[in-house]
């Protein structure tokens, strides 16, 4: 028996890290996510809204989606007031997520099929805080997109790694 055991640990080794691989590289390692809004955008005061909408294309059986968005200054938006709207497909979403100053998390999962080709991920609405005016400059950036066939396989595409920066400036 403790044979068996040692000869069946490398092969679990093995198995393991196949497995995780597939889940950081996966079907979507060569999904193209892209800013749909206008990139740059003025006129915006106090209460005004702005809002950040992205799609992808190459998706392949994706049901949940997580995207993370960073504001600078952090204080230019009002983070308790932003709301995510996905895409209709992914029919389970909770309310952003406000995982510290200027840093916002949204996402949906699909029950049903997953979504295969070219879609919209969601739009993110931000409301102007108090402070803000027409002449304040901030920076909306896509850091992070985590998108996959089920919520523990999945593929995270970073800001550095993308081809593109995903960045809206106000």
């Amino acid at each position: 028996m403790q044979n068996s055991v040692r000869k069946m640990f490398p092969l679990a080794i093995a198995m393991l890290l196949a497995l995780c691989g597939a889940a950081i590289a996966g079907d979507n390692a060569d999904v193209v996510v892209s800013l749909d809004s206008a990139t740059e955008v003025s006129g915006v005061g106090a209460g005004g809204t702005i809002e950040v909408a992205l799609s992808a294309s190459g998706m392949v059986g994706v049901k949940q989606i997580a995207v993370t968005i960073s504001i600078s200054p952090a204080d230019a938006f009002d983070d308790a007031a932003t709301t995510f709207a996905p895409n209709p497909a992914f029919a389970l979403a909770l309310p952003p997520e406000i995982l510290g100053e200027g840093l916002i998390k949204g996402g949906a999962a699909s029950i049903g099929v997953g979504v295969d080709g070219d879609g919209i991920l969601g739009t993110f609405t931000l409301v102007a805080s108090d402070s803000f005016t027409e002449d304040t400059e901030a920076t909306i950036t896509v850091t992070e997109v985590s998108l996959g066939p089920t919520s523990v396989s999945y593929t995270h595409l970073r800001a550095h790694e993308t081809r593109h920066a995903l960045v809206c400036r106000l």
